[in-house]
């Protein structure tokens, strides 16, 4: 959904690319005068667990002129355990060079009232990040890391620092968005936004009515907003992606979306006449035969295929993006297509007067069908399976990418091996074959095996994996928060099973679901075959707290129904055989279909937009200076890599991390590198204590 706070993400965090000097980039200074000291607060009703982060203070002040911005920021912080003080040990401050300055007053730490520790220049280290790295857009962000020495339990982390500057995009307009409570304890909050007395804020409120004092006197207008013993937030899992469990607070000088528009159709304009070449091509793409749609396309694969990106977006250019042309493996009619999960997006023109829906339609046929055989051997012990994915949309894209980085040999031999888990006789008998209409966008990936030994206690079990993927259980389902339900989703999956026997059992249909999802189950014999079909669509993206004890109702039996059972077959009478089924409860994956899709193409299917709330005052290995990986080599802390797992649970795959610098800490050299999840895209950096004399690999 889209917000004004949008609007005020104008740096964000990322990871580490590189350490750099910051000559003139930051410096230490005295505190702004215009900054109002936090009042004393009482001592803190603080949380009996400590395990929940305490912050005595959190105070930020923003002051707006006609030329410039400040953002004042004093926090701090008090560890109560060996854990949170190896948190409390790295401080990390953003800002972007390109129009920010970084002024730090201080940094200290306070042991029983007093100061035992306070900041030199030379422990500041500047590190650059870059969030979109892997897709080749710069922002030039910049953290300055300070690592603090002797942080004990008790003790007292106190800083204190401004960045000075306004991005130019905004043209001198406030827009701010905050939230007023996080997963910390904190027990004195306060926010605080200085304008000129002739401009004023909108405010509104998410989550929480927390008026603000409004104040006028010397020539400016204050708006303040405080708060005491603010409870830690507790996110419920599986959360829709557009829902935000901490309350928060928006702010802007904009009247109306018609300022915004007009304001941001400036920045979109095109200026300067067309290169030679580019004029070549977009003469030539005019002069195609078809209709409207057909150049359209061609003019989009055009900048998709034929362009090397490169965004370098370090103030007005990180607000420019309309056809994604990094997005180069999409593929199919216009027609066909998501649209992005914005839910409302802003038209820049001079009729604009409000954010405009954008429709999110169902999916009219599967983006993942498979469709299973299994030929049972005429001595009833063997088999061959073999198996069809189509994939259409978002999944067909994902594809291409995947066999575009990989090998076909490579990515069978995953396959198999992930076959061979649950079946140790199972071999490959014919090379993965993948095609691809680009016209329809749907790719077909086919896979051929046999399975020497086709039971196991006496019995098969035909599972549902393209299914179930998309029915796990949450943690909580007692649920004071939504739940996010993947969405749009149309998936099916079919097994036929051929026997050398008759087989005969009672046709059955399952039809159940709600509002947010429906499934469908049917299994039927006729002769010497059993086939089986499974649906699932979902209808919404979101379970209602008030709803979801009868979702997971329904949730539940549709898990029930998705798995199949066949007993081993016995001789009867005439020297035949028969086969007999056995209802599963539970969800049945022992032979998943095409599984080895999990490892590349079906995991894109579990591309769940749901928000992940990240707990971030909780450090892995690795995570931080104070818990860097010991390794032997740079050449050990590439393969340690590719051992951790993301936050969404998905490992690291080869390839996906690269040497971003050094740091110096404890002092010790750290060697960082920068790791990219190819499943959630989410980034980190990674440190690591590498052995003497092997740091200066990683640069």
């Amino acid at each position: 959904m889209l917000t004004l706070a949008a609007l005020a993400a104008v740096a964000a965090p990322a990871s580490p690319a590189r350490a750099t000097e910051g000559r003139g980039q930051w410096r230490m200074g005295p505190e702004p005068s215009w900054v109002v000291p936090a009042p004393a607060a009482p001592g803190p009703n603080a949380s009996p667990d400590a395990s929940v982060a305490l912050y005595p203070l959190d105070d930020t002040q923003e002051r707006v002129t006609a030329k410039t911005a400040e953002r004042y920021r004093h926090f701090r912080y008090r560890p109560r355990s060996p854990v949170q003080v190896e948190e409390g040990s790295q401080v990390e401050i953003d800002f972007n060079p390109a129009f920010q300055r970084l002024v730090i007053h201080y940094v200290r730490v306070e042991r029983e009232g007093r100061a035992v520790g306070t900041l030199a220049a030379r422990e500041v280290k500047l590190v650059q990040r870059e969030k979109d790295l892997e897709g080749r857009i710069y922002d030039g962000t910049l953290t300055a890391l300070i690592f603090l020495h002797d942080v004990r339990v008790g003790d007292v982390v106190d800083c204190a620092y401004t960045v000075e500057g306004a991005n130019p995009v905004l043209a001198g307009k406030y827009v701010g968005a905050f939230s007023v409570a996080d997963r910390s304890f904190m027990a004195s909050w306060r926010r605080r936004v200085v304008l000129p007395e002739a401009r004023s804020l909108t405010v509104k409120n998410h989550g929480i009515e927390l008026p603000a004092a409004v104040t006028t006197g010397g020539g400016w207008r204050v708006y303040t907003w405080e708060r005491h013993d603010v409870a830690p937030i507790e996110p419920e899992d599986e959360l829709p992606p557009w829902f935000d469990p901490a309350p928060s607070i928006e702010a802007t000088e904009f009247g109306s979306w018609a300022e915004v528009a007009a304001l941001f159709a400036r920045t979109y304009a095109v200026e300067g006449a067309a290169s030679p070449m580019l004029s070549a091509q977009i003469a030539k793409l005019r002069s195609m035969t078809g209709t409207a749609e057909d150049r359209l396309l061609a003019a989009t694969r055009f900048v998709q295929d034929d362009i090397r990106y490169l965004g370098v977006e370090l103030s007005l250019g990180g607000h420019r993006s309309f056809i994604d042309p990094t997005s180069a493996y999409e593929r199919g009619p216009l027609s066909a297509r998501q649209p992005p999960d914005f839910e409302r997006a802003l038209i820049l023109a001079p009729e604009t007067r409000a954010l405009v829906p954008i429709p999110r339609p169902g999916l009219k046929e599967p983006t993942q069908l498979v469709r299973e055989v299994l030929t049972v051997a005429d001595d009833g012990h063997a088999a061959d399976l073999e198996v069809e994915t189509t994939l259409r949309g978002a999944q067909a894209d994902h594809a291409r990418d995947l066999f575009a980085e990989r090998t076909r040999k490579e990515i069978g031999r995953d396959y198999l091996n992930y076959y061979s888990k649950d079946d140790p006789t199972v071999s490959q008998t014919a090379e993965l074959q993948v095609t691809d209409d680009e016209r329809l966008d749907v790719v077909t990936v086919r896979e051929r095996y046999h399975v020497a030994e086709l039971w196991k206690d006496g019995q098969r079990e035909l599972g549902a994996t393209a299914i179930e993927e998309h029915l796990g259980a949450p943690r909580i389902k007692l649920r004071s928060m939504p739940y996010g339900v993947d969405f749009p989703l149309n998936v099916s999956s079919e097994m036929l099973v051929r026997f050398p026997f008759l087989f005969r059992t009672e046709p059955e249909t399952l039809d159940v679901g709600d509002d947010h999802l429906h499934f469908r189950f049917e299994a039927r014999a006729r002769d010497r075959e059993l086939s089986i079909r499974y649906e699932l669509q979902s209808l919404d993206d979101t379970v209602a707290p008030a709803q979801a004890h009868r979702f997971f109702q329904v949730q539940d039996e549709m898990r029930r129904r998705a798995g199949y059972v066949l007993r081993r077959p016995e001789p009867v009478a005439g020297g035949s055989s028969s086969f007999e089924t056995l209802k599963v409860v539970g969800l049945i994956a022992c032979l998943p279909v095409l599984a080895g899709l999990v490892l590349g193409v079906r995991s894109l299917g579990r591309l769940s937009k749901r928000r992940r709330v990240q707990d971030r005052y909780r450090f892995e290995p690795g995570e931080s200076a104070a818990t860097a990986i010991e390794v032997a080599s740079a050449a050990w802390a590439s393969a340690r890599v590719e051992g951790l797992r993301c936050s969404c649970g998905a490992r690291y795959r080869r390839g996906s991390a690269e040497p971003a610098g050094s740091v110096i800490y404890g002092g010790r050299t750290l060697a960082v590198w920068a790791v990219a999840c190819g499943d959630c895209q989410q980034r980190r950096s990674v440190f690591f204590a590498v052995g003497e004399g092997d740091a200066a690999d990683t640069k």
